[in-house]
């Protein structure tokens, strides 16, 4: 796999990174899975090829940015479910929530038409509230209707997609603590 992870593909990397927020919160990567892939996971299990949407939260020190870094850096070594699925190659976008929750993000995915969670307990062994953190969606799925479908009372998502065109819309109404 790490053939794919050519030059350019890391430049993209790069060039998103710059536009990640260094806050807590919460992310999506939307990937695109081209072949059925082996997932080692839950006893093994074999994803078909298709769009998929993994959801998660970015918690600590860097927040979403340092977390997406992870996910897309090729040289790494697998701790979370999403790294069996080679994000740094199949991920064509990044939806991120300033504030947001992994949670609010996956129950709203649900909700978009043809939506299914493929692997149950796929990057949620952590989490009360979640079958799964990963959802496949049908392969048409537009990325921007995606990041709308997120949109929640966390704040606005903000997108960015493969080809690095940027789509910011933050909320003006923050939660005061």
């Amino acid at each position: 796999m790490a053939e794919r992870h050519n030059d350019s593909t890391k430049q993209r990397n790069r060039r998103v990174l710059t536009e990640i927020p260094t806050a807590p919160g919460a992310y999506a990567l939307i990937l695109d899975i081209p072949h059925e892939l082996a997932v080692p996971v839950a006893g093994g299990v074999r994803l078909s090829s298709g769009q998929y949407v993994y959801c998660g939260s970015a918690r600590g020190p860097g927040g979403i940015r340092a977390r997406v870094a992870r996910h897309l850096r090729a040289e790494k070594t697998a701790h979370w479910h999403i790294d069996r699925l080679h994000p740094q190659d199949n991920s064509i976008a990044v939806i991120c929530v300033d504030g947001g929750t992994e949670c609010a993000m996956v129950e709203a995915a649900m909700r978009l038409d043809g939506a299914t969670m493929p692997i149950s307990g796929f990057g949620a062994s952590d989490c009360a509230n979640c079958a799964a953190h990963l959802i496949r969606l049908p392969r048409a799925t537009d990325p921007k209707a995606i990041a709308d479908a997120l949109r929640s009372e966390d704040g606005a998502p903000m997108l960015i997609d493969k080809l690095g065109t940027i789509s910011l819309r933050r909320s003006s109404r923050r939660a005061s603590h």
